[in-house]
């Protein structure tokens, strides 16, 4: 059965505006120095100074800047019109990162979103990917979370993901609908094997370094619709 991300599976109970569409194609293009600053917003101050940096090139993602702090980022493409900024862990970039640089070059190669997700699947199912095995966190924390969820175009908040897959909002008896009311409970994002538990934060990182950066090249912003919505949590 298909599964729907935290961000998809909420939005019409949750987003009081209509959300803009998606079209088909829209791959969001970059230039470098907008592609690292928006990568690495994803994560702290701190965190930035030793983390290493993929950019998407003509072939995909490429590192551009090794790390010593055992962090990555990248401003991932998984979807049409989207383009989500994550610094990765050590135990991410066994799978997470893996999954995205195979999927940057089937992106570079012509293939469709649609199709490169339905490999993914596959693909941990066939045990050719495997699910993280221990604690950990994703960074989202940049300004400019820009998801398609299922046609809907978000700009989703800062927050900060723990590796959980396989767990489901039952396992942490809550709902979205009801987490959402009282900012740091969780959310569960991307049910599965690459699933996570989400906290929100108050602050984004490295916003004035992104518009400085990226003048010009960012989507239009008020395309996407604020998630949570505005209210959310009041």
């Amino acid at each position: 059965m298909k599964r729907l991300n935290l961000f998809a599976a909420s939005v019409a109970a949750t987003v009081s505006v209509a959300p803009a569409m998606a079209q088909d194609g829209g791959v969001i293009e970059l230039s470098r120095d907008c592609e690292v600053e928006l990568a690495y917003s994803a994560g702290t101050d701190h965190l930035r100074e030793n983390a290493g940096v993929y950019a998407f090139g003509e072939d995909g993602y490429e590192l551009v800047t090794p790390g010593s702090n055992g962090y990555v980022c990248m401003a991932v493409r998984e979807a049409p019109n989207a383009v989500v900024p994550q610094c990765f862990d050590e135990l991410a970039q066994g799978t997470h990162v893996r999954v995205f640089l195979d999927e940057g070059e089937a992106l570079r190669a012509g293939e469709a979103f649609a199709d490169i997700r339905a490999r993914r699947a596959e693909r941990f199912e066939s045990g050719h990917y495997h699910p993280v095995d221990g604690h950990g966190v994703v960074y989202m924390m940049s300004d400019f979370n820009l998801v398609n969820a299922s046609g809907n175009l978000l700009r989703v908040a800062p927050h900060v993901m723990f590796h959980a897959p396989g767990v489901s909002l039952d396992d942490v008896g809550t709902t979205t609908e009801v987490s959402l009311q009282n900012r740091g409970m969780p959310i569960v994002a991307s049910p599965g094997p690459m699933g996570y538990l989400v906290s929100f934060v108050d602050h984004g990182t490295g916003t004035d370094r992104v518009m400085a950066a990226c003048e010009g090249e960012l989507p239009d912003l008020s395309t996407y619709a604020p998630f949570p919505p505005a209210g959310a949590g009041e």
